[in-house]
């Protein structure tokens, strides 16, 4: 268990907690307090941007320093 904690990526940690949170929101039985705007969606270039960071992140996609 420990290896796959020290072995995932913290935006990949991030990513799955924002969706956790999401899924809590949307699945409330008992409603949501007040409603919120969704946030816009992002640009392609934010979007590849984004994950072009995840993926620079991620040992196995990482450059070989020689």
């Amino acid at each position: 268990m420990p290896d796959v904690f020290y072995d995932t990526p913290i935006p990949e940690i991030e990513l799955a907690l924002d969706g956790k949170v999401d899924f809590l929101k949307k699945t409330n039985p008992w409603g949501a307090a007040t409603e919120e705007e969704s946030p816009p969606a992002a640009s392609e270039e934010e979007a590849a941007d984004r994950l072009l960071a995840i993926l620079r992140s991620s040992p196995r996609y990482r450059k070989p320093t020689s």
